[in-house]
């Protein structure tokens, strides 16, 4: 059965993760994807039907799944840190790698080492899955304090949106680069975000989810992101509709479920009927047209604690 394209209006700035944003036409599936026509530059058509020059701004998708721009600058090489190579990748029919958030050029941007962390990152991870999640949910972030009266300022000068946290997306970032470690056995370095101000996801991946009244979003957690596995994920918040908030995912092997909220230092357990709870009421619908996207980014973590060896 067809249904009915909607179009997601233009967002406004508000506190947690804001992104002026240009809207795009997705339709939705009976699976509850929603799908946008895209070259195969992976742009969509309406917005650019001829591929972009290295000098024109580049279009990315916020986490919303609209089409915002992204300066020349943040396509260029400047200012990159280079990635530890991504030992995981999932694959699909005939073996094939997918494409991998972690593969996008500006995964780097926004995040840097931190050697100050490394040694107690190590100590955490000795201790097992959940201290060692814990201790990069707690840590990602910590510019928060200086971000927000960076940020106040912005908008009292009107120089910036009028939200006191706007980086959940390179917190998101920064907290994969970590589970990447932990999932290598590796925890040599960790990774912070550097920047205070908003960031955008990539227009490759799965097309973004479509939202309704009542979708659990453990439910659809566990329809994208298989056991065993980790992701980034941007999700609507309840209470407003004008942002999304990236997060990243945990997934164990027996389906159990963390999710990192990096940039406000908070770990949930969805095993936990409290922590359950408090997400549920934090995330969902929101009112408007929501849409919801999934990066599957690579293995899960899987440590015990070193006295339980």
């Amino acid at each position: 059965m067809a249904t009915q394209p909607f179009v997601p209006k233009a967002q406004s700035c508000n506190a947690h993760c804001d992104h002026h944003s240009m809207p795009i036409s997705p339709t939705s599936s009976a699976s509850g994807h929603v799908h946008t026509a895209m070259s195969t530059d992976g742009v969509p058509v309406a917005d650019s039907p001829a591929r972009p020059s290295a000098e024109r701004a580049q279009p990315a998708l916020n986490p919303h799944g609209l089409a915002t721009r992204v300066s020349p600058r943040s396509s260029s090489t400047a200012g990159r840190v280079s990635l530890p190579a991504v030992s995981s990748r999932a694959t699909g029919q005939g073996g094939h790698t997918q494409w991998n958030l972690r593969d996008s050029a500006t995964f780097s941007h926004g995040i840097k080492e931190d050697a100050s962390k490394v040694a107690a990152f190590g100590a955490a991870a000795q201790q097992g899955n959940a201290e060692s999640l814990k201790f990069v949910a707690e840590n990602v972030n910590p510019n928060l304090l200086s971000g927000m009266l960076r940020n106040a300022f912005g908008a009292a000068t009107g120089s910036g949106p009028a939200a006191l946290k706007q980086n959940c997306v390179y917190c998101s970032k920064a907290a994969d680069q970590n589970l990447e470690a932990l999932s290598s056995g590796a925890p040599t370095q960790f990774w912070v975000a550097s920047e205070t101000s908003a960031g955008n996801l990539p227009p490759q991946g799965k097309d973004p989810r479509s939202v309704t009244k009542d979708a659990s979003m453990e439910d659809l957690i566990k329809q994208e992101i298989a056991p065993g596995r980790r992701g980034i994920i941007s999700v609507p918040q309840r209470g407003t509709a004008v942002a999304n908030h990236a997060m990243n995912v945990v997934r164990a092997e027996d389906g159990g479920i963390h999710v990192i909220d990096g940039q406000n230092s908070k770990l949930y357990d969805l095993s936990s009927q409290i922590d359950q709870q408090a997400f549920q009421v934090k995330f969902g619908h929101n009112g408007g047209p929501c849409l919801a996207r999934f990066f599957d980014t690579g293995k899960a973590p899987n440590l015990t604690a070193t006295s339980d060896r």
